[in-house]
């Protein structure tokens, strides 16, 4: 069946298609053809009919195979690809025509492939993955070598994002590129059968990947290397998210080659604005390390599962090294479960992985640990240890592996202490490798032990004896670390309360490493110091608990034999620990006999209150009988004071239960009574007194008593010391029991007199143990001493011990120790006999030696004895020693039947002499004893109402003392005065506060002035030449204003700082130790007013002065608990506080202010105070430049920590609103205020701050770049250093030597930090910042600033331009309005930074800014008045054609017009470079010399006629120029219609006077004729004008004019000889006459003249016509001339006239066409005259130009004359004859010169003649 008629066209058609490509013979034929009908013959494959279809097919195989061989024919690929792209096209079309996209696209031109890049990209969204996969290989090889960073390929890029569906494809394509290896091959899927294993994918790759990576062919090593590195510069444009692209350069930075590598590097360190914390990059990062996972559970083949071919394998071990770092420092990757874990385990059990990826890995847990929840990871815990432990056992060597593991347990075990304390054996293992491991990884072993101390403080009953266990193996391990390790574990794992522990801590003060028996006592508090933490109470164990504890350890230490032999001893315990159990069990004891109270180890009496009553327990009977045979075991072995202490202690508090369990130690106590140390000695007589009076009879007393009175009178010291102790300590006891013997019988009185026999002792200790009997017996009841006068010594009296006593206590002779124990007697005899008749004659002594009192020791010891003798039996010292008595509690009751004790009188009598007699004296000694006696009268005898009566006046005495510059005094006086006011009752105390109200208004009297005498002592030594002033204000004003607003004026009395207005500063001291007094009474009164006290007192806290300093601290401490809560509570009122008074008057509070304020900086949590940053900034500021230097280097340090703090708080990435905010508050100041400032340190501050800032900020510093950038471009002038401003200043007139100091200038703002910060903000600019910096920009070039200012604008410009162009396109005009301002700066620096600024500016200006640009140099140029714009303008020019030749090339005419114009200025040194920048400009433009005039002659023309036209000679002489070099390079000539502008313009201007430069025109003129000869018009015109301007007088112009008249005549072939020769015949006849003197030698110099000449010669020989008539007229005369000056003349007249004939002989008639008849004699004659120039040159010497010219010429003239000779027959004998006799001789001379051509042409010209001769 026949088609019908429309398929036979159809079928037609095609064949005749086929015909046309099939006939195409040549490349361009078969191009036309295969781009006219390809497509729509790919279209006929859609065709209905087989015919049609199978023809198509045909012509496609003819069309492959004519395509094969011919590789430059192009297809239609545009065509095509719109062809591929039609929705209604068919897959079997879109296939046939994917095949010729895929032929033709590399066929194209680079520009146009990389032009078609992205539209093919994008037309495969939808297409089959084949067709994909071999796009995608077309595009990325383009993409990895076209320049895609003009506006174009942005735009196109910004297409292909608006397609998230094709990037992916495309950046998926991209990594399994640079996941490829290096030569890698894929065998072929066929290749895969049998029973062969399925090859394994390259690491990162599947199957799949790798086929479609490779392509077709496998890309050679060194190809492949550059489509990686291509790729990666590609990634790196900056338009591609930095979260899609990151993931490519990290792999790219793993890659085997270097160049690759490296590029990957930096290109990625460039991403700012990369987000680690991205879950999506996180994701892929994770995706890309593990590769596909197949959970092991999902069948291979099910729908779950990915197939075998698409399952990526995990990247390799180098991607992974560089993939796992940024993983560690990304908190999403740390919390992304399971991702996260599997990364971790498949870091350490995979196939892929390193000792240095475990190290990474390990990191990473850490990571996991620190940033994962307590709830997700709890789950982890064990898995995550079993990794560490797995770890550990298999790393045997790798030291910092096995470090980083142990780190991570202590992390793991400080998150999750459950995982630890659930298996405990991991602490085990740990001690064990803390033998085992290296020291420094025993460090990292010991830091993890420590990590997990604190975790493992919550451990069940069973754990806590497993640890029990494991701690006390480890005390006894042989390393001391260990030991070391263990004690801290005892210390921290377990309470304090746990009795184990502690003995094992106890057990540890024996150690045999000092800095383990340190720890240990570290943390039992043992060393002596106060044991009470003011924060929180300390706990101790239970005393029995802890006696059973350690009587258990006792016995099995003793089963193990593990016991130490003391002499003849065996003890359980090493004797340092023991003692120190000792110790331990009493403090426990002290601790439950009164929980509530503080313990303390210091070894006093009464320090136990409570003990007494606690001991009448029967719960404690038992424990406390072990505690004294433990003691009493210890000391039998090893006496020490401590435990000797401790027994005495006990018992004594409770010496009727417990003095019977020692009743069989009296002998041994009695031993230790004469023990060689004396501290031993007086606890052993005090604990024999204590056991001998409570258990013994009257008979065994009696012979206690002998005993020590034989010790007594023994000639042994320490035997009569201890002897006489116990003797007074039996006695005493004995007398508080109340049993016999009394003290008024005969023994008792007898062994007193024998004790009081050493009471002048010249033996000091003897002496002493004198004093403390009298003591111990005075304190018990009257001294057994009868009366008797003072100076009754045997027996002795009372009047005597007493005087004897006072005398000792003031004796200067003696140690103040035996002075002090002599005041305390004093004191005590008072106490003990209510009926002392010499009670008022020691106070009154001790009153008159208050001036010899120096130590305040003794001053305070005195007022002590002083409240003995006022307060006698009633007296706190009459109680027993070891009970101490309560406070509050009522005085101890006198015996029946004596005297009531009244102390109100002597009270009385002693307060009105402290406080109108020792008060008022002026000697600080004698003020400072009355304060603090005083002070004791008051704390001591405030019940007393005779002292309630007085307490106005004790009050302004105590107010008095406080202004005293004393410390003592003020400390005195403010106890004093809250004493005084807790003493008043309410009436009392309302009275106080008025009296105090008034004294701080002033309306209270003034006390009375000080009685001063020649004697009177005003400063104590030492005070003299003390500051007490800090300013006007005073800290008591301050702070009572504090309790007037809190309309509390009686919290004056808790602040005690009461000031004198001439001692404001140092009353700061006396205000603390009020305050000080007051808050350790009333914390909880003062808690509601912490929001207005804790301010100032945080400030307080940095005084200046340390005792103020320290004392504020303590003061601090005692009433905030927390005290960074605290600060943290109160932080606003404390900043308002700190900022206030920062500029407050006194020097110190300023100073002060700024200390606290660094302080509160550097504190956490600063969003409260964040809006106060300016004012923080703006105050420190005027602080820095504080009169005082200690102010001003305190706000230095201040304004360099608030810099850190405002960086970090930028750097924060989890914070973006405060670190915005931060940026917004802190950079207006520091740019408006710091770096304008007049302080240099204040702009170096400012300006370190603004660049770290700018460093850290990133991307969130553009809001504010429209203040940066002026501020910073400002700055580098305002910070340039004074020296460099003032030496450029100094050498203004020099411009050499002020350009070189400017170009230094320019270097150093190039390298400076402004600057370096202005080109990292310039990444951030984008166009709507652009439009507000320009303005700016224009304003910094118009004012009058700095050199660096204006050249920074510049610099700025050129980077913008070049590295932000989009963002500037809107505002590139009025950039390059800001430029064109500073090109017309006076500065040459300036203005050349501005000029080389506009090309960048210019690539990315509009075409008409770009015009208005080239209009206004062409403008200055060509009309300026100001000649330094012109190489200004040349450099402009020369920027553009550098930077922007695309957009100069636009106006390549008017450009190139003025650069021809420009480069023919008149070359000098100073316009040599210049030139050479025109020079460029134009080799730019033009396509050469004679090319590019041929361009642009249409637009050099018109502007050389408008500066001819002009006034400007210089331009007119320039414009000269130019046309004639246009003229003589154009080897075809100049254009008739140019010729004729250029003669009229060149003839117009020639008239008129002569000026500076106009012989230029005259050789434009020459040049033109030499050039145009032919075309030259109206040629007379021409050379009359040239021989008019010849004839002018001017000398100098005139040689000039001569030469260019010679010139145009010869070219123009102008018969004006005679013209000529008369206008230059006098000046060569004058030559010949001048030494007739006829010569104008005073017009014209001898130098222009010989010029002149010169120029003649030359001249006239180019001017020698060609008519016969004229030479033979003129010829006599012309050689006449020659002949006459030949001789004469230099010899550059001599070359000149030789060359000039040259000229002439070649026209010569003579020489050419002589008649026979008539011109044989002339050329005889002729011959004559010229051989007698030519002998002349010939026979000159050393000038080898002259005699070669010459040589020429007769050559010349030989040859004319043998050619006369030979073809016109003529007879020349004569001639030559007259030619032989003149140039023989000559040539014969030439014949020898030392230049081989002058012999050769002399030998030929001799050779010549010879043969003319013949």
């Amino acid at each position: 069946m026949e088609n019908p008629p429309v398929n036979q066209d159809e079928l037609a058609l095609v064949e005749r298609v086929f015909l046309r490509i099939g006939s195409a013979e040549t490349d361009e034929q078969l191009q036309n053809a295969l781009t006219k009908f390809l497509p729509p013959v790919l279209l006929k494959l859609s065709s209905t009919q087989e015919g049609v279809r199978k023809k198509v097919m045909e012509l496609l195989v003819h069309v492959n195979k004519r395509l094969k061989s011919r590789p430059v024919v192009q297809l239609p690929v545009e065509t095509l690809l719109l062809q591929y792209q039609d929705p209604a096209a068919s897959s079997f079309l879109k296939n046939f025509t994917v095949i010729y996209v895929k032929m033709g696209f590399p066929r194209l031109e680079p520009a146009k492939q990389a032009e078609l890049a992205i539209p093919l990209l994008l037309s495969i969204e939808d297409s089959p993955t084949s067709h994909q996969d071999s796009l995608l290989s077309l595009v990325t090889s383009v993409l990895a070598t076209a320049d895609l960073s003009n506006e174009r390929g942005r735009a196109d890029i910004d297409k292909l994002k608006e397609k998230p569906a094709v990037l992916t494809l495309l950046l998926d394509f991209i990594l399994d590129l640079l996941l490829l290896p290096y030569g890698v091959t894929w065998p072929p899927p066929a290749a895969q059968g049998g029973e062969a294993a399925p090859p394994v994918p390259p690491p990162g790759l599947s199957e799949k990947a790798v086929r479609r990576a490779l392509g077709d062919q496998p890309p050679p090593p060194e190809r492949l290397e550059r489509l990686k590195a291509g790729l990666v510069r590609f990634l790196s444009l900056g338009q591609l998210p930095a979260g899609r692209v990151a993931p490519h350069l990290l792999v790219a930075m793993a890659d085997t080659r270097f160049t690759v590598a490296n590029l990957a590097d930096m290109e990625l360190r460039r991403l700012c604005n990369l987000d680690w914390e991205d879950p999506a990059l996180i994701s892929q990062l994770c995706s890309l390390y593990l590769g596909t996972l197949v959970n092991k559970n999902t069948p291979p083949s099910g729908p779950a599962a990915p197939p075998q071919e698409q399952r990526r394998q995990p990247v390799g071990t180098r991607i992974r090294l560089k993939l796992l770092p940024y993983l560690c420092r990304s908190k999403t990757a740390a919390t992304m479960f399971p991702q996260s874990v599997q990364v971790m385990f498949d870091s350490f059990y995979g196939t892929n992985t390193n000792p240095k990826l475990k190290l990474q890995a390990l990191q990473f847990i850490i990571q996991i640990i620190q940033h994962s929840t307590e709830s997700r990871l709890a789950p982890l815990g064990p898995m995550v240890l079993g990794v560490l432990h797995s770890v550990l056992a298999e790393e045997k060597t790798d030291q910092r592996l096995r470090s980083t593991a142990y780190t991570a347990i202590g992390r793991l075990g400080q998150k999750l202490p459950a995982v630890i304390s659930r298996d405990l054996n991991v602490v085990r293992v740990l001690f064990d490798a803390l033998e085992q491991e290296e020291s420094e990884t025993g460090q990292f072993v010991q830091d993890t032990l420590q990590l997990l101390g604190p975790s493992l403080r919550r451990l069940d009953d069973a754990q806590q004896t497993v640890m029990e266990a494991l701690l006390g193996s480890c005390l006894e391990r042989p390393s001391a670390r260990a030991r070391q390790v263990a004690v801290q574990y005892a210390a921290v794992v377990f309470p304090e309360s746990h009795a184990v522990s502690r003995l094992q801590l106890l057990l540890a003060t024996a150690d045999s490493q000092e800095e383990v028996a340190a720890e240990a006592l570290k943390h039992l508090k043992l060393d002596g110091k106060d044991v009470q933490d003011s924060s929180k109470a300390r706990e101790f164990p239970d005393f029995a608990q802890m006696i059973t504890c350690i009587t258990r350890k006792i016995s099995e230490r003793e089963s193990k034999k593990q016991t130490t032999t003391v002499g003849n001893n065996v003890l359980p315990f090493p004797p340092t620990a023991f003692a120190m159990m000792i110790r331990y069990l009493s403090l426990c004891l002290q601790h439950q006999a009164a929980p509530d109270r503080p313990v303390s180890t210091e070894l006093v009496r009464g320090r136990a209150a409570g003990l007494g009553a606690a001991l009448q327990s029967p719960a404690l009977a038992a424990p406390v009988e072990t505690f004294l045979t433990l003691t009493i075991r210890l000391l039998r072995a090893s006496v020490a004071d401590a435990p000797l202490f401790c027994l005495l202690e006990t018992v004594a508090a409770a010496p009727g239960r417990l003095a019977p369990l020692l009743a069989d130690q009296l002998d041994w106590l009695k031993t230790l009574v004469s023990y060689p140390r004396e501290t031993v000695r007086g606890h052993a007589a005090e604990l024999y007194g204590v056991v001998a009076a409570a258990i013994q009879d009257d008979k065994q007393f009696g012979e206690s008593l002998r005993l020590m009175h034989q010790l007594a009178t023994s000639k042994v010291l320490e035997e009569q010391h201890g002897g006489m102790l116990g003797l007074a300590q039996c006695l005493a006891r004995r007398a508080r029991e109340n049993r016999p013997p009394q003290r008024t019988d005969e023994v008792v009185i007898q062994l007193t007199a024998d004790l009081l026999s050493h009471l002048e002792s010249s033996q000091l200790a003897l002496q002493a143990a004198c004093l403390s009997s009298v003591s111990e017996l005075g304190r018990t009841g009257p001294l057994p001493v009868a009366a008797g006068p003072a100076d009754q010594r045997s027996p002795p009296s009372l009047h005597y011990v007493v005087t004897t006593l006072l005398n000792t206590a003031t004796s200067k002779k003696l140690p103040s120790k035996m002075r002090e124990r002599a005041i305390v007697a004093c004191g005590l005899v008072c106490v003990g006999d209510p009926g002392l008749a010499f009670r008022r004659e020691i106070v009154e002594h001790f009153l008159s030696v208050s001036s010899e009192l120096d130590e305040l020791e003794l001053q305070m010891a005195v007022g002590e004895a002083l409240v003995g003798a006022v307060l006698g039996p009633q007296s706190p010292e009459a109680a027993d020693p070891w009970w101490p008595a309560e406070p509050g509690q009522t005085p101890p009751e006198q015996p029946a039947g004596a005297e009531p004790h009244r102390p109100e009188q002597l009270l009385t009598w002693l307060l009105r002499q402290l406080l109108e007699n020792q008060l008022t004296q002026t000697h600080p000694k004698v003020r400072q004893s009355a304060a603090v006696w005083l002070l004791a009268l008051v704390k001591h005898c405030q019940h007393l109402q005779r002292l309630k009566d007085k307490l106005a006046d004790i009050q302004a005495a105590f107010m008095e003392l406080l202004a005293s510059g004393n410390d003592l005094v003020q400390e005195a006086a403010s106890k004093g005065l809250a004493l005084v006011y807790d003493s008043g009752d309410e009436q009392q105390r309302a009275t106080l506060v008025d009296g105090l109200v008034g004294a701080l208004t002033g309306s209270a009297a003034r006390p009375a002035t000080q009685k001063v005498t020649a004697d009177t002592k005003l400063f104590a030594q030492g005070e003299l030449g003390k500051d007490p002033s800090g300013g006007q204000l005073s800290t008591y004003k301050e702070l009572c204003s504090l309790a007037s607003d809190l309309n509390q004026p009686d919290l004056i009395y808790k602040f005690m700082t009461l000031v004198n207005h001439n001692a404001a500063w140092n009353s700061r001291r006396g205000a603390a130790f009020g305050f000080s007094s007051i808050a350790s009474k009333a914390g909880e009164a003062l808690t509601p007013h912490l929001a207005n006290i804790v301010p100032k007192l945080y400030r307080y806290q940095f005084d200046p002065k340390p005792q103020v300093q320290q004392t504020m601290r303590s003061i601090w401490s005692s009433i905030v608990p927390e005290s960074t809560k605290t600060v943290q509570l109160y932080l606003p009122q404390i900043m308002d506080e700190v900022l206030a008074r920062l500029t407050d008057g006194l020097w110190r509070v300023r100073e002060s202010c700024c200390a606290a304020l660094a302080e509160l900086l550097c504190g956490a949590g600063l969003d409260p105070v964040l809006p106060r940053l300016p004012e923080m900034w703006s105050t420190l500021f005027r602080v820095r430049d504080d009169i005082k230097e200690s102010v001003r280097l305190a706000a230095n340090k201040t304004l360099e920590v608030l810099s850190r703090v405002c960086v970090r708080l930028c750097e924060q990435q989890e914070s973006v609103k405060t670190s915005e905010q931060t940026l917004t508050l802190v950079l207006p100041v520091l740019l408006e205020t710091g770096l304008a400032s007049t302080v240099r340190e204040v702009r170096a501050i400012s300006l370190s701050t603004v660049v770290r800032l700018s460093r850290s900020a990133g991307a969130r510093l553009r809001p504010h770049l429209r203040l940066l950038v002026p501020a910073l471009l400002e700055a580098l002038s305002t910070l340039e250093s004074a020296t460099v401003r003032h030496i450029s200043v100094a050498v203004g007139h020099q411009a050499d030597t002020q350009e070189a100091v400017d170009r230094a200038r320019l270097a150093a703002t190039k390298d400076s930090l402004m600057f370096k910060t202005l080109c990292q903000c310039i990444q951030y600019v984008d166009a709507a910042e652009a439009a507000e910096i320009v303005p700016r920009l224009s304003e910094l070039m118009k004012r009058n600033t700095g050199l660096g200012t204006k050249c920074g604008v510049a610099l700025f410009a050129t980077r913008l331009a070049a590295e932000r162009p989009l963002a500037l396109q809107n505002t590139a005009g009025k950039v390059l309005s800001v430029l064109v301002t500073g090109m017309q700066d006076r500065n040459v620096t300036v203005r050349r930074c501005s000029a080389a600024a506009c090309g960048n500016v210019c690539r990315a200006a509009k075409a008409s800014s770009v015009e208005k640009l080239i209009a206004k140099l062409r403008t200055w140029y060509m009309e300026g008045e100001d000649e330094s714009l012109r190489p200004v303008c040349a450099e402009a020019l020369q920027s553009l054609s550098q930077h922007g030749s695309a957009q100069l090339k636009e106006h390549a005419a008017d450009a190139a017009s003025l650069a021809f114009f420009a480069m023919h200025r008149q070359k000098t040194t100073e316009t040599e470079a210049e030139i050479a920048r025109w020079q460029e400009v134009w080799n730019e433009l033009s396509p050469g010399t004679e090319g590019g005039l041929r361009l642009y002659l249409s637009d050099i023309v018109p502007l050389c006629r408008a500066a001819l036209a002009g006034q400007s000679w210089p331009m007119k002489a320039q414009a000269a120029g130019a046309l004639g070099a246009a003229a003589a390079r154009l080897s075809a000539g100049l254009p008739a219609d140019q010729l004729h502008a250029v003669l009229d313009a060149l003839l117009t201007a020639l008239p008129g006077r002569t000026w500076d430069g106009k012989h230029a025109l005259l050789a434009a003129l020459a040049d033109v004729c030499q050039n145009c000869a032919a075309a030259v018009p109206d040629r007379d015109r021409l050379a009359d004008a040239v021989l008019a301007e010849a004839a002018r007088d001017k000398p100098e112009y005139k040689v000039h004019a001569v030469v260019a008249a010679g010139r145009v005549l010869r070219d123009l072939q102008l018969d004006r000889f005679g013209r000529l020769l008369q206008i230059v015949e006098p000046y060569l006849q004058a030559e010949s006459k001048s030494g007739d003197g006829s010569g104008d030698e005073d017009e014209m110099g001898a130098a222009t003249r010989l010029q002149l000449q010169e120029a003649a010669y030359t001249a006239l020989g180019r001017a020698w016509p060609a008519d016969a008539a004229t030479q033979a007229e003129f010829w006599p005369r012309y050689m006449a001339l020659l002949a006459a000056a030949m001789p004469r003349s230099t010899r550059a007249h001599q070359l000149s006239i030789v060359t000039s004939l040259r000229a002439v002989v070649d026209r010569l008639w003579l020489l050419r066409t002589p008649s026979a008849e008539h011109d044989q004699s002339a050329l005889t004659e002729a011959a004559n005259q010229l051989g007698a120039v030519l002998a002349l040159a010939l026979e000159t010497p050393k000038y080898p130009s002259l005699r070669r010219e010459a040589v020429a010429v007769t050559l010349a003239v030989l040859r004319a004359v043998g050619e006369l000779r030979d073809t016109r027959r003529f007879p020349v004998l004569a001639a030559a004859g007259a030619l032989s006799v003149r140039l023989t001789p000559a040539l014969q001379a030439a014949a020898d010169d030392a230049s081989h051509d002058i012999r050769d042409d002399a030998a030929d010209a001799a050779r010549l003649l010879t043969k003319l001769a013949q």
